[in-house]
């Protein structure tokens, strides 16, 4: 028997979202070293020069590098900008 997606995900490829966007998964774009766009953003953890640490529905992301700043938060995602040099995952033991 086929196992059928759930709706969101269903929705999501239908409207060619990206996947996440209604399904309440992290979504993240990364444009170089330079900048990163994060749907499924809850909140800001850490928020210093060189590191960006971000809760997401998922867990929480951490930027690491230089010059870190916040482009734009709002109430579902955040915009990081800076010299990104690494990205850290923390799933909280998931």
């Amino acid at each position: 028997m086929k196992r059928r997606q759930p709706v969101g995900q269903r929705v999501e490829r239908a409207m060619q979202l990206p996947e996440g966007t209604l399904s309440g998964t992290a979504f993240m774009e990364i444009e170089g070293n330079s900048r990163a766009v994060i749907t499924g953003c809850r909140g800001i953890q850490t928020y210093c020069e060189d590191c960006i640490c971000l809760r997401t529905c998922g867990g929480t992301v951490s930027f690491y590098g230089r010059d870190m700043e916040m482009g734009c938060l709002s109430s579902d995602g955040a915009t990081v900008t800076g010299c990104l040099q690494r990205i850290e995952f923390d799933t909280g033991g998931n």
